[in-house]
């Protein structure tokens, strides 16, 4: 899994096949990417603990929770959308010129009857 995570996250040209021209307004990408006998716990505890390291590259940077979470970098929503949700985090990332961060909103899919992550990555700097 690892692996894979490494190619979703890191994300250098000429890697990058999904381009977006501002349907966010700005500067962004999005994916859908089903993990097949993985439940969503799992894909959470792979992806924090991926994260919560500098992630492949090491220029990520895992965005805290409220307090009461009780997952480090992970908001726990099963409680409040038992039917669609598990998980929902946040990291940065920082340019491979170390120059701009972008930000990561990571969903992560109730599984039926695999886990997925929804990535939406968007720029911090306006017309990028």
């Amino acid at each position: 899994m690892l692996p894979l995570l490494s190619v979703l996250l890191a994300c250098v040209p000429p890697d990058c096949d999904r381009p977006d021209f501002g349907t966010c307004g700005n500067a962004c990408c999005s994916l859908l990417v089903h993990f097949p006998n993985t439940s969503s716990v799992a894909l959470m505890h792979a992806l924090n603990s991926t994260l919560s390291k500098g992630g492949p590259d090491g220029r990520f940077h895992l965005m805290p929770t409220a307090e009461t979470a009780p997952y480090p970098g992970f908001a726990d929503l099963r409680p409040y959308h038992p039917e669609q949700v598990s998980f929902l985090g946040q990291a940065w990332h920082t340019t491979e010129k170390l120059t701009f961060n972008d930000t990561l909103n990571l969903l992560i899919l109730k599984e039926s009857p695999r886990a997925s992550l929804r990535a939406f990555s968007t720029s911090q700097i306006g017309g990028a």
